[in-house]
């Protein structure tokens, strides 16, 4: 839907649009703190490793 449309809906459309927004982000930010958690777990064995066996 393009931003004119948006613009034209009633308040309840626009507070729906916005609960989605923010659902959208929140979402996105929990992806992004697994991916960033995977990756300290994924260094934290390549360091593990490396101390062990640093060849």
């Amino acid at each position: 839907m393009d931003l004119y449309r948006r613009r034209q809906l009633s308040s309840w459309g626009d507070a729906i649009w916005a609960f989605q927004d923010w659902l959208e982000l929140a979402n996105l930010q929990r992806q992004n703190q697994m991916l960033v958690e995977e990756l300290q777990q994924k260094s934290l064995k390549e360091q593990t490793a490396q101390t062990v066996d640093p060849n």
